[in-house]
């Protein structure tokens, strides 16, 4: 069989050629925009085409070339115009209109059930296309730019944006990994025409009335679905079409000109080849699915990558389409009866001897008569994928690849040969004409509405909570910016890390993320971990030494009492009773002699005060705290750090808070800790409440035990959000943290979780003790974290906004303003020793 296409200007017209003088015209016209008075011909387009035998010889591809060469691929664009105020496109097959949405991370029964509500839809007429897009766009520089541009504080913070933007932009796939891109979902849903409809302006209208309703279905799956307008229609063709122009050269949407003679540049050439097209000096392929599962297991999740395992992935740009047609639930379902009818008759007789296909042929059409009788819709889709590359070898290796993904799948594609360029375009936004699939295409396959849902793909990676927070990368190589600020409940969030997993490196980029973007930052740490890092950011680090102590009096700074009333009382209660809660008649004891101590005195109020009123009390009980805070008070071991007037801890945007020294003064370590907090917190209050604020406590929870630190969690970890911050609680494993009824309260705070790599037994804990919801699907993919030393950590990220998993990428600079490795600590600060600035510093040690 030789195939061709003949092109007139607004039809493509593919010819099969089955023997010398027989051959079949199937055509694809513009049929409304003459009906609208848009029509660039007079008269419209005919109906009907010359074959070859009638003066017109099939085109080859060197032919085919050379006509795009004189005519722009831009005439069999459909976009003719947008209408602003109602989102509605006018396109040659009818009105249309596009959604973009957000990906789902995974596709569940209600999301399907919707989908399928979709296609079935009363609502949309027979004819109606509707396509489901998911683009793995390679255009991220908006996204590098948005978080590089939030850490221009300081040569040191843009040095490192600059840094991991320019390596982040070499992940082109070539390893093997998949390369940093940002997918797209796009919905279109084009409504037929007729020339003995309404008038152009009405139809817009009830185009506007169909799209509402669509997009309340989108938003009830939360795909957060926004009507594309024309600038970003013709940004994405942009992409799509001149894939090797800089995205700097999209040009603005103008009026008073049709979309298609704005999206595509003169200097962007077109080669047509039997098997691919080299569009814009880039190779691009077609694939059709040849074979589709018997039951497709969920979505198309797994084809567009391996989300588990972090292997088998496509390492080039691609769009994955699913293109449907609604049929005619009269005729298109009388017309299956027949042919089922039919199919069931061949099925008993000499032709299921000899054919057993035919008994097959049979049970699809049982299906499809069950479905139609449970109340599905009928549809004619089929998926489609396109590749791009910039080398035809390159993309031929990819190929090969993708075929296997898609088997894995059991999905059996085909490279689509001498059709590649009307697939393609059938496959753009809106680009879908029911003509055009039914007579030239033929890709599409009779359906049902539920099955339509299960070939949608509507899932891909998480993005991130959108601020330019921590940047992390996705197995399939979503890039994600997750920040804690977004969160419509509080900040908090407590990092799990086993030893080995990149813990350090997380923190660190936490911590300095914020410092980047202006905030502040307290780090209450046992060990000196982080004193390197403060030194070398020019940081406050601030050691509790008994022989030298700061005044933690907390009394001598209270603004309003009866807002900081709940954290005093769990705060002298920890004093007093570190290894119990105290009881609520204890509790009641407290605030009292509190109160009475604040009106006598005011700022002049001491621990020491407040065990002298608990001694006033005729209660042997209250009697009993006055003994019980005798170490804190004047005359006690640790009286020394609770008398005189609290003075700021740092006015210095960095601290760190050092409790080595306390690590053998028993009860002290958990009272401190607390009094941090508090102490914390008062400058939070005092400070500009527009500026974030972040606390890390690395490692310190178990200084708190079981005593009355619970209390104060919840209430100050309430107050932390008011002000402005949020507390990040680091431990090797979330289980630890909930051995302690304060650990568990921080947990229970805490809106964010960072999960790094576990063992196999915490990850146990945490299912069978219901720390973190998670199924068996979640259970097998967290214990798939790994790190790869020197290239990334993965994480694990969950948030009130969604969750993923990421991988922490950093550059050699970046490596080395977090090391831990004591000599190459030391040669940054010789080169510092010898007059040379931080980053002159690392740089030299770079070379």
């Amino acid at each position: 069989m030789r195939r061709g296409i003949c092109i007139r200007k607004g039809t493509f017209t593919w010819w099969s050629i089955t023997a010398p003088g027989r051959s079949v015209c199937r055509s694809s016209n513009r049929g409304w925009l003459p009906v609208l008075g848009l029509s660039r011909q007079k008269g419209g387009f005919p109906n009907s085409c010359p074959g070859p035998r009638e003066g017109r010889a099939m085109i080859s591809s060197e032919k085919l070339t050379a006509l795009f060469a004189r005519e722009s691929l831009s005439s069999y664009l459909p976009y003719e115009a947008w209408d602003p105020a109602s989102g509605i496109y006018i396109a040659d097959h009818g009105p249309a209109v596009i959604f973009e949405c957000l990906p789902k991370v995974g596709a569940g029964m209600e999301t399907l059930q919707v989908l399928e509500a979709l296609y079935a839809a009363g609502f949309l007429p027979s004819g109606t296309t509707i396509q489901v897009l998911l683009y793995a766009s390679p255009n991220v520089e908006a996204l590098l730019s948005l978080w590089r541009d939030a850490r221009q504080r300081g040569d040191l913070f843009r040095q490192m944006a600059e840094r991991r933007t320019e390596m982040l932009r070499r992940m082109d796939g070539a390893d093997g990994e998949a390369p940093l891109r940002n997918f797209r979902l796009l919905f279109s849903v084009g409504l037929p025409v007729h020339p003995d409809q309404a008038p152009p302006e009405e139809r817009v209208r009830r185009a506007s009335e169909i799209s509402a309703k669509i997009e309340g279905l989108l938003v009830s799956m939360r795909l957060y679905p926004r009507k594309l307008s024309a600038q970003g229609l013709i940004a994405l063709l942009f992409e799509l079409l001149n894939p090797d122009h800089p995205t700097e050269r999209i040009p603005a949407w103008d009026p008073s000109l049709p979309i298609r003679e704005q999206v595509i540049f003169a200097d962007s050439p077109l080669r047509i080849e039997a098997d691919r097209l080299i569009l814009d000096r880039r190779v691009v392929k077609s694939f059709s699915v040849k074979q589709y599962p018997t039951e497709p297991a969920g979505t198309l999740n797994q084809v567009i990558g391996n989300a588990v395992k972090g292997i088998d992935q496509i390492a080039t740009p691609f769009l994955l389409a699913f293109n449907a047609v609604l049929l005619d639930q009269d005729k298109d379902v009388r017309a299956v009866e027949q042919k089922a009818g039919l199919v069931t008759y061949q099925s008993v007789g000499f032709l299921a001897r000899i054919l057993p296909k035919i008994q097959e042929k049979k049970e699809n059409f049982d299906l499809l008569l069950r479905g139609i009788g449970n109340g599905h819709r009928l549809i004619r889709g089929y998926l489609h994928l396109v590749l791009y590359g910039r080398e035809e070898k390159a993309l031929d290796l990819v190929s090969q690849q993708v075929h296997g993904l898609f088997r894995k799948n059991r999905f059996i594609l085909q490279e689509d040969h001498f059709v590649t360029l009307p697939l393609f375009l059938a496959s753009l936004p809106s680009g879908l004409a029911p003509e055009a699939e039914r007579k030239l295409l033929r890709r599409g396959r009779t359906l049902l509405s539920s099955n339509g849902a299960v070939l949608s793909p509507v899932c891909a990676d998480w993005k991130g909570t959108g601020s330019p927070g921590l940047l992390l990368v996705s197995r399939r190589g979503q890039m994600m910016l997750v920040d804690l600020f977004d969160s419509p409940g509080n900040y908090n969030a407590v990092v799990a890390a086993a030893p080995g997993s990149g813990k350090s490196f997380l923190v660190n980029e936490l911590c300095l993320t914020y410092l980047a973007a202006g905030g502040r930052v307290w780090v209450i740490d046992i060990g000196r971990s982080y004193l390197k890092l403060c030194h070398l950011l020019g940081g406050d680090f601030i050691e509790f030494r008994p022989e030298k102590p700061p005044c933690l009096n907390i009394f001598s700074r209270i603004r309003n009492l009866e807002e900081e009333i709940d954290l005093l009382i769990p705060t002298v209660g920890q004093m007093a009773s570190p290894s119990r809660p105290l009881s609520d008649l204890e509790r009641s004891f407290v605030e009292k002699a509190i109160r009475q101590a604040h009106e006598r005195r005011a700022a002049q109020t001491t621990i020491t005060a407040v065990a002298e009123e608990l001694n006033r009390m005729d209660d042997a009980r209250a009697k009993d705290l006055a003994t019980m805070l005798y170490p804190y008070t004047k005359g006690g071991r640790y009286g020394h750090f609770f008398e005189g007037e609290m003075k700021s801890l740092s006015e210095s945007p960095f601290v760190v808070l050092e409790l080595e020294e306390l690590r053998s003064k028993g009860d002290l370590k958990g009272a401190v800790l607390l009094l941090l907090m508090y102490t914390i917190q008062t400058e939070m209050y005092e400070g500009d409440r527009s500026r974030r604020k972040l606390v890390m406590i690395d490692e310190a929870w178990d200084l708190l035990g079981e005593g009355n630190a619970a209390k104060f969690i919840e209430h100050g970890y309430r107050r932390f959000r008011k002000y402005g911050g949020g507390i990040l609680t680091i431990t090797q494993g979330v289980d630890d943290l909930a051995r302690t009824s304060a650990g568990t309260a921080a947990l229970a705070s805490s809106d964010h979780l960072f999960l790094l790599r576990q063992k196999e037994e915490s990850l146990m804990s945490l299912r069978e003790k219901n720390l973190v919801m998670m199924d068996e699907a979640l259970f097998r993919l967290l214990s798939t974290l790994h790190t790869l030393p020197g290239r990334y950590s993965e994480v694990y990220v969950r948030t009130p906004a969604g969750s993923g998993i990421g991988r922490l990428m950093v550059d050699r600079f970046t490596q080395l303003v977090y090391t831990t490795r004591a000599e190459e600590f030391a040669r940054i600060e010789a080169y510092r020793k010898e007059g040379l600035s931080l980053v002159e510093a690392i740089e030299r040690c770079l070379e």
